[in-house]
């Protein structure tokens, strides 16, 4: 099949539009561009002709790649503005297909980590300590730099790091998921820390997200807007946001609703905002009628633009966790932070 100028046009343009929203690049992805140059062929052409074609997996690909819909979204805005006509969820739910490839392959491309470990006890120790992650953990590293807790705040202003060990207390309150560590390497220790590099969501990880303040339970609400909105006061009370966050989590919303499975919704601003990752949680105590079910438990995520590759992992978690019902009923069940972040765990 010949690829038309404009579908390529086209194709540029979805691109740079997904980098600018969502800071993720794939302009050095040219199994991506291909794939999207041969599907767009044939749909403008159904655009123009007013066809639309129906993806018998939709639901699915709502669940399963729903921050690959995301990007469809971007795309679908793309389109509508060149052929001032919207395209179906259907439609889009065939391009969430192809970004979702994408994204798993960026992720398997990325998945190695720069950490940071923090240790008092000098430089034999800290050669001591860089040799045992090289060893015990190459495969899920990038590279190790080690520090004294003098340097370390210098070190996380200079440098890029996803993940923190330390040997001692650290005055840090950032966005980095930071883990103590013992100074010899026990065997569970080993596993403790292998899990957490592997992107297995531990309690000390979940934590950077979850908070005890955002975490509400016991109240009633008639519809969802006004959960929405409640929560999105929350968070701006305890968060820098701007002003439009509430409109973008609205905007979100009315592509399509985001009560991806039974009991439960996932909504989002329709871009990363603020300056930090953090979810909040309302379990209800009456469920509300959502998009095309009753839901007992919403997570509104909000993901900041530096944790734009964590933003996929962090959803793939929630939608694993909440897939099952029992699991669903244990989380709706109780009121204590700890008891749910437990649950929450893999």
């Amino acid at each position: 099949m010949t690829v038309s100028d404009e579908a390529a046009e086209l194709v540029s343009k979805i691109l740079k539009a997904i980098k600018e929203s969502r800071q993720i690049d794939f302009s050095k992805d040219l199994d991506l561009q291909t794939m999207l140059m041969l599907h767009f062929a044939p749909l403008i052409d159904r655009i123009e002709l007013g066809i639309e074609l129906k993806n018998p997996l939709l639901n699915e690909v709502k669940v399963h790649c729903n921050v690959a819909y995301d990007l469809a979204i971007i795309a679908g805005q793309v389109i509508a503005k060149q052929f001032e006509k919207t395209i179906s969820d259907h439609e889009l739910s065939y391009l969430a297909m192809h970004f979702d490839v994408a994204l798993n392959k960026k992720d398997s491309q990325t998945q190695r980590k720069y950490i940071l470990v923090v240790n008092d006890l000098g430089r034999a120790a800290n050669t001591f300590l860089k040799e045992k992650f090289e060893f015990y953990f190459r495969n899920y590293i990038k590279k190790v730099t080690v520090c004294n807790p003098y340097e370390f705040l210098q070190m996380i202003e200079e440098q890029e790091f996803d993940f923190i060990f330390s040997s001692i207390p650290l005055p840090y309150e950032g966005t980095i998921p930071v883990m103590n560590v013992d100074y010899f390497m026990q065997p569970d220790m080993i596993k403790k820390i292998e899990a957490a590099l592997a992107a297995i969501f531990t309690e000390e990880v979940l934590l950077n997200y979850f908070k005890e303040s955002l975490f509400i339970c016991e109240q009633e609400f008639e519809t969802k807007e006004a959960v929405l909105h409640f929560l999105c006061q929350q968070i701006k009370e305890q968060y820098s946001m701007p002003e439009n966050f509430e409109t973008l989590v609205f905007e979100r919303e009315a592509f399509f609703g985001t009560d991806f499975l039974p009991s439960v919704a996932f909504p989002h601003p329709n871009a990363l905002i603020g300056a930090e990752t953090v979810i909040a949680v309302a379990n209800l105590k009456k469920p509300v009628f959502w998009y095309k079910q009753t839901v007992r438990l919403v997570f509104l995520l909000v993901i900041a633009e530096q944790d734009h590759l964590k933003v996929k992992p962090l959803n793939d978690h929630l939608i694993k966790q909440c897939s099952s019902l029992d699991k669903v009923n244990k989380l709706a069940a109780t009121t204590d932070f700890m008891t749910f972040i437990n649950y929450l765990k893999e």
